[in-house]
């Protein structure tokens, strides 16, 4: 699997952060892991075609 497949730490959250500041790091770590997914996706499909041609 490739690297850039890896999971998206959670971002680090102190108590007393600013709510906009916290929410603004969730936010971009979803955006990535969630890019990360769909890349995966598109990966595996390629991968699977690729066997399935291979027959």
């Amino acid at each position: 699997m490739p690297e850039w497949l890896a999971p998206v730490t959670s971002p680090k959250i102190a108590a007393g952060m600013d709510a906009r500041v916290a929410l603004a790091r969730t936010y971009s770590a979803l955006a990535l892991a969630n890019g990360r997914l769909e890349q995966g996706r598109a990966w595996y499909g390629e991968v699977k075609i690729g066997y399935e041609g291979a027959r």
